[in-house]
């Protein structure tokens, strides 16, 4: 679900999270310590990504960018150009990043974001999620603006950006989360099929996507994203908590006990180790205030939960991103909201 963005978001924009309409949560246990910033104003973010401690870029509705040079504590407003919703932001340094969003939208920088340029997709539908290896190869995913539609698609680039060619046409359904370990080994996650009959399935490719074949379908459960850590080592996640585990590529998949049962959108790990997971409440007789945050150090033998309660409704955490197993953010939306995450 996409929300728009109200003139609220100004004092976002303007770095000022302890002024009027804002106030910030601390949350501290034995994991560490969780920093709620957000505006007291509808708004949506859709993506994050840091590439240090300091320097990070998240994205949203209606073509908002903001970047940081200091971990979070203040943001600041960069021009995309464009006014649909940004979907996802990869940057591979400092300086050279793209971001996707919907009606095919593809934004290129190489000045850290002073300056963004539009890149051709070739396609009209919405782009979801992006991933690059080096300052060459990237892939991007998408699919229908309706997310039961049955329309995907993966882009790949060899270039950079400067010409975009379509891997793949799938009317298997919408295509939500992609992570490649190197230019030839790749995985990705999609759904298909709307409330009563809804399934999830991942591909792969081991040869830079000139060929994907499907290693697991899951009916019953959409899959929202995918994140692999090596060759090896790789995650999924989706509705009703799930979460499946590979530790040969793929090969096998294994579910992994979540503890709960709404619907999980983003993962990360920042080694073989250390994971995040964040999400939607979904799920009746939820508090629709809390956050869903779930943690992990033992590669998810044991996730822990977090709900973290913002004072307000219908939260919905989309994107989590950290630089290493102290160091994080996320970010959602209904209202606003950035957060970090340090130890």
């Amino acid at each position: 679900m996409k929300k728009i963005i109200t003139n609220g978001i100004i004092l976002l924009i303007c770095g000022i999270f302890l002024e009027i309409n804002c106030r910030r949560i601390k949350i501290i246990d034995k994991l560490g310590r969780w920093e709620v910033q957000f505006s007291d104003t509808l708004g949506s973010l859709m993506g994050v990504d840091f590439v240090d401690e300091t320097y990070g870029w998240v994205v949203g509705a209606s073509g908002i960018i903001l970047h940081t040079t200091d971990g979070g504590s203040n943001w600041f407003p960069q021009s995309s150009g464009v006014s649909v919703n940004l979907n996802a932001v990869d940057f591979i340094d400092r300086s050279i990043g793209w971001i996707v969003g919907d009606e095919g939208v593809i934004l290129y920088t190489k000045d850290g974001g002073l300056n963004w340029e539009t890149q051709e997709s070739g396609t009209e539908l919405d782009l979801i999620d992006v991933c690059f290896v080096d300052n060459k190869n990237g892939w991007i995913i998408g699919g229908a603006e309706d997310p039961c539609s049955p329309e995907g698609i993966i882009l790949n680039t060899k270039d950079g950006g400067k010409n975009w060619k379509i891997q793949m046409n799938t009317k298997e359904g919408r295509l939500e989360g992609i992570t490649f370990v190197n230019s030839n080994k790749g995985w990705v996650v999609g759904r298909s099929g709307g409330p009563s009959f809804s399934s999830g399935w991942i591909l792969h490719t081991n040869n830079g996507g000139k060929k994907w074949v499907t290693q697991k379908e899951k009916v019953g459960e959409w899959l929202m994203d995918v994140f692999f850590i090596d060759e090896n080592y790789g995650w999924a996640v989706g509705m009703k908590g799930c979460i499946l585990h590979t530790h040969n590529g793929g090969k096998d998949w294994e579910p992994q006990e979540s503890g709960t049962e709404e619907i999980l959108n983003s993962i990360v790990f920042s080694d073989k180790y250390n994971g995040c997971i964040v999400g939607t409440k979904m799920v009746s007789g939820s508090d629709y205030r809390k956050l869903t945050i779930l943690y992990t150090s033992d590669r998810g033998k044991n996730w822990d939960i977090r709900e973290i309660d913002v004072g307000t409704v219908w939260t919905n955490l989309t994107d989590v991103c950290f630089v290493n197993s102290s160091c994080g953010w996320a970010v959602g939306y209904s209202p606003l909201i950035i957060l970090h995450y340090e130890r």
